[in-house]
Parts: structure tokens; sequence; C-alpha cells
């Protein structure tokens, strides 16, 4: 869609959202939306090395559970406050993606995907087996919330309105980065990553560069998550919520921040849909990513796309069959 219609909608979307933190009266519903803002965040994070680079990433989950597990043992041990362990967060983040983003340069495709997961299991076992630093199985409880000039951020409600805040701020950078240099070679690279340094972009620093956003911004995200819920543990960092994350790029549409929006809401929802399937939840579901996957590899964005090109063949005939009206 057009620069001006994405801005109106983008208004839209957030203006809806935020009536439903101020009209609507239901925890319930309110910490729906709390993760699917969580999601998002991570989700626009991830699309930066498999939506826009086309590396695969199988290791989100890990990426998530760090940036978690560091904002809580920082605030719950060592007294920082959750404002004071972003940066730390962040730094934790750029790590990881040094990490990950120089196998990158050597391995791709399958081998890359093993590495991510691989990576994500590692994370998983540490702080399952790390008893005295993560609590093991049993998590950490009483994460602190977020306080702003002596305002806690506690109720679901409020907690809401914060992550739409920063979900809007994170959709912003990322439109900046996806419309800059950046974004041009990362799409460059995904594309046709042979000639790529025939046009002077450095691959291995732009691949790395992909990486580091993602794995920062997921680090984020999971912060974001411990202080949402105000509690952690190992089984939630599984790698099937790995899958989910790449379910949400899939089924919003690949290389899109709308992709990312809607199929986080898709993913984090449609669980409470099909809970009348009981024992069949998992065929299920797997059968709906599946149908998205062949009927819909564009992913639910590309419905807007097509809308938009049948209107301009439509106004293509009418000019030179009708005449201009």
């Amino acid at each position: 869609m057009s620069k001006k219609a994405s801005r109106i909608l983008s208004v839209v979307v957030v203006a809806a959202m935020v009536a439903v933190a101020l009209i609507a009266n239901s925890n319930y519903l309110y910490n729906v939306f709390c993760q699917i803002a969580c999601y998002f965040i991570l989700c626009v994070g991830l699309n930066f090395i498999t939506g826009l680079t086309g590396q695969p990433m199988m290791g989100m989950a890990g990426v998530f559970a760090l940036g978690s597990y560091t904002s809580a043992i920082l605030t719950t041990k060592l007294g920082f406050s959750p404002w004071g362990a972003i940066p730390a967060v962040l730094l934790v983040g750029l790590l990881i993606g040094l990490l990950l983003g120089y196998p990158s340069l050597r391995i791709e495709g399958v081998y890359l995907s093993l590495t991510t997961i691989a990576f994500s299991e590692i994370v998983r076992i540490l702080i399952t087996n790390a008893t005295d630093l993560t609590g093991g199985g049993t998590g950490i409880k009483d994460i602190p919330n977020y306080s702003l000039f002596g305002y806690e951020f506690a109720s679901s409600q409020s907690k809401l309105l914060l992550l739409l805040v920063f979900a809007v701020l994170i959709a912003l950078l990322a439109v900046r980065i996806i419309h800059s240099r950046w974004g041009r070679s990362f799409i460059a690279i995904r594309d046709n990553i042979e000639a790529v340094p025939s046009c002077g972009i450095n691959v291995t620093s732009i691949k790395l560069i992909a990486f580091i956003l993602a794995t920062m911004i997921g680090c984020l995200a999971g912060a974001l998550y411990a202080h949402l819920f105000n509690y952690i543990n190992p089984a939630t960092y599984n790698q099937t919520l790995s899958v989910n994350f790449v379910s949400m790029l899939v089924i919003g549409g690949m290389g899109s921040i709308w992709g990312c929006l809607l199929g986080s809401a898709v993913v984090v929802y449609l669980p409470e849909i099909l809970r009348f399937t009981g024992n069949y939840y998992d065929f299920t579901y797997a059968f709906i990513v599946l149908a998205f996957i062949v009927l819909m590899p564009g992913g639910l964005v590309s419905i807007f796309r097509k809308g938009k090109s049948k209107l301009k063949a439509g106004d293509v005939a009418r000019i030179f069959v009708g005449g201009k009206k």
C-alpha cells in the first residue's frame, strides 16, 4: 500500500488498540493483547534476519529466554530497576548476534537452522540446570514491574499501554531501517547473494547487522515479557516457541511489518479459538499453518497486495474501454 495509506492505517490500528486498552474491562483480554505486543516486537526482529535477509533462524526462543532471564536476574538479585536492566539486555542481544552471525558466514540453509536450534536448546538446558542463578525448573518469581515518575505499571491495562508504546517505537525503527541502505542490502542478499558483492555491498557486515538487530530486539521482547507476567520458567522457552515465531512470519507475510502484526495476532489467539478441538489441537493447528503455506505463500498481507493490483487493473480497463470517470 502507499505510504499515505499505510500511515493512516497505522494510526487507526494504534488508536483502536489504545481504545481497547482504555475501554475494555477484561484482564484476560488485556493479557492476550500484551502477549501479542511482546511477540510482535520479537517478530519484527526475526523479520530482519529471516524475512528480509532470508537466513533461517529457528532459535529465537533461546534469544527470548536470555532477554527474560537477564532482566529478571538483574532486577530480582542485583537490585537493578527494570529500566536500568534494558542496556544490559541489549548488550546481551548484541553478543548473541555476533555469536550466531559469524557461523552464518560459513554455513546456510538447513545447517544454519540446526545451529540455531542447538543454540536455543543449549540455553534452555543451561537455565534449567543453573539453579542457583536462574531458579532451575521453578523459575524466577516476583519480577518487579516497570515504573515511571512514581507510577507503577502494575495492572494489566497499564502494562498493555506501555507495551503499545514499545511496539510502536520498534515498528517505526524497523520501517526506517527497511527503507534505508541496510534494508535494501538485506533484500539484495535474500534475492541474489551472488550478485551482491559486485554492487559494493559487504555481505559479511550486512549479515552480522541483520543478526544483531534480530537478537537485540528479541532480547528486549524477552525482557518485556518477564516484567509483564512477573514470573518466568524454562518450560516456556522450548523449541515449539521458536516454531511459533517462524509461523508468525509465514502466516502474516515475511518481510512486512504488517505481516508481523497479523501473524502474531493469529498465532496468539488461534489456540483460544481451537480449544474445542481438545486432543486434536496439535493436528488442527499444524493443518491450518500448512494451509497458509500452500494456499497463501505470501501471508495475510498478500490479500491487500492482490486487492491493490486488481484495483489498478480495473482502473486501466475502465480508462481504455469505458473512458475516464
